[in-house]
């Protein structure tokens, strides 16, 4: 499949300015730019309550963007949007605080806007038509000098130039350096460790492939007999992985027994034995920002816990394998006929007769 649309800042910007600007026309008869929010999404419905109580989705506000036609509005600009404002990671807006980041109204929000165009850069320095983890850990090695695995406050600060330097982000505040740190520092120890880097750049998962992790965690719920509210054993999950089908059993670079392990211990980071629908995804997030082919990652998820692929992707299944088949069937043919366009040919005359 061919890759999703990389919104540049400049785009996400001018987004940002459109929407910003029927709020303002709505305000003048609203009274205030937080009911010119809940006037504007009031067409639906479900997102209004939502902005009042709980938040909009990030699905949510990209459809709506899109479905009123806002100048710049697409599907990837109104998601690289909401990634800039939902600045506490949580998936969800509130009419206030998306009234907040769009007027910044104060120097908070401003320092958090400032925030959210930063991560934007970083996120896309480098990025070609597919974007690997490969291009983070190039974006690491240039923060981390002195190769300790973990980013101090002096590192960071000459990462940043580094990067930013050739943009009009340049230069950022000692206020904004700060809050910067603070964000990418999740754990609060001071320095910024691998993990933490990528989770604050990496790109959001797709929601198709989020609708494929939460069906597989539905199914394997399923399969143990438990709630998928109270989240599923380790040892229910063991029983069902399938550690044979890894590429580095296969090449035999490694046991089942250390791949087992190795997949267990990327779901219990809090040493509950207990896997929650949560943990699941953000284990499955990392994987997925490996695998670039949507069909191939399906595959992978389902076939790897034995579990039975839904429907609509038991056809793509079926369709891919009835693909090789008819090419199998066909290569006798072209090679034939390849065999017979060559020895058609006049032959090359040798050098001595020439």
């Amino acid at each position: 499949p061919p890759p999703e649309e990389v919104p540049t800042r400049a785009k996400v910007d001018a987004l940002e300015e459109s929407l910003r600007a029927l709020v303002e026309q709505l305000e003048v008869s609203a009274g205030s730019q937080e009911r010119a929010i809940i006037r504007l999404f009031g067409q639906f419905p479900e997102a209004a309550k939502s902005l009042r109580a709980g938040g909009i989705k990030p699905t949510e506000f990209e459809r709506i963007l899109t479905e009123l036609r806002v100048h710049w509005a697409s599907r990837a600009t109104a998601r690289a949007l909401f990634a800039r404002y939902d600045f506490d990671g949580n998936g969800a807006l509130l009419a206030s605080e998306l009234g907040a980041m769009l007027f910044r109204r104060s120097t908070q929000t401003r320092t958090k806007a400032t925030i959210g165009k930063v991560r934007e850069a970083l996120a896309a320095r480098g990025r070609s038509a597919k974007q690997t983890v490969s291009d983070i850990v190039r974006q690491f090695r240039l923060f981390d000098r002195d190769g300790s695995g973990h980013v101090d406050t002096e590192e960071f600060a000459r990462g940043m130039e580094l990067c930013l330097r050739s943009t009009d982000l340049w230069p950022l505040s000692e206020g904004d350096k700060k809050a910067l740190f603070k964000t990418f520092d999740r754990n609060g120890d001071g320095r910024i460790a691998f993990e933490e880097f990528v989770r604050s750049l990496r790109p959001e998962m797709p929601r198709e492939r989020r609708d494929v992790v939460r069906r597989a965690y539905g199914k394997l719920c399923s399969v143990a007999g438990v709630d998928p509210r109270t989240g599923i054993r380790l040892r229910d999950i063991a029983q069902q992985y399938d550690a044979a089908r890894h590429p580095r059993v296969k090449k035999g670079l490694s046991t089942r027994g250390e791949v087992l392990r190795v997949y267990l211990e990327g779901f219990d980071k809090d040493g509950d034995e207990l896997v929650t629908e949560e943990e699941f995804l953000e284990y499955y997030h990392w994987l997925s920002f490996c695998i670039y082919d949507d069909r191939a990652f399906r595959r992978m998820v389902f076939e790897s816990l034995q579990l039975a692929a839904p429907e609509d992707l038991a056809e793509e299944v079926d369709d891919a394998r009835r693909a090789r088949s008819a090419e199998r069937l066909r290569a006798p043919a072209r090679w034939g006929s390849e065999l017979s366009a060559r020895a058609a040919m006049p032959r090359p005359v040798p050098c001595e007769s020439r």
